[in-house]
């Protein structure tokens, strides 16, 4: 992060399993000071904190890395605690575009195994929990610029999916 300042929230590889695809994730992440400060010195307090802050940089101009000789280890398989619960509420309060809440949780049961039952409370939560919740005080959505900025930088990154999938983008 010394070397490249617009790093400003880094990883590093869960026992041996990096993909470059992959943001950095859990707690063993690293943030910039400065960065942090810019953005308010805090962690919101709502579903969706975790993946606020690498929108925010990425909405800022900023970038992520994941660092391969950088290893950790979760103590728990993922989601055996929690069971995937409030990831659909955090989804739904960031702006996630529908098609990719979809995505994910059909990538994660059908190409990754993992608990089908997890990602049910995904979608649960993000298609119709939220219609329940809206008295909860953690159960807020983030600001409508950041909102609209992922919900369009995900649209694009379907599209051109789509794209690939067909060919279009051959021409």
């Amino acid at each position: 992060m010394n070397r490249d300042h617009r790093i400003v929230v880094a990883s590093g590889d869960i026992e041996g399993t990096l993909n470059p695809d992959v943001t950095p994730r859990g707690s063993g992440r690293f943030i910039r000071t400065r960065f942090f400060n810019e953005i308010g010195d805090h962690f919101p307090p709502y579903y969706g904190y975790e993946g606020w802050i690498l929108q925010k940089a990425s909405q800022l101009g900023y970038s992520t890395k994941n660092y391969p000789d950088i290893r950790y280890r979760h103590l728990r398989e993922m989601g055996k605690q929690h069971r995937f619960r409030d990831w659909g509420l955090a989804m739904k309060c960031l702006g996630y575009h529908p098609l990719e809440v979809l995505y994910r949780c059909v990538k994660y049961v059908l190409i990754d195994h993992r608990v089908p039952l997890g990602y049910a409370h995904v979608l649960w939560d993000y298609f119709i929990q939220p219609l329940t919740v809206k008295g909860d005080p953690y159960y807020h959505f983030f600001d409508e610029d950041l909102r609209t900025y992922i919900r369009e930088k995900q649209k694009r990154k379907i599209i051109h999916e789509i794209a690939s999938l067909s060919g279009l983008n051959k021409r």
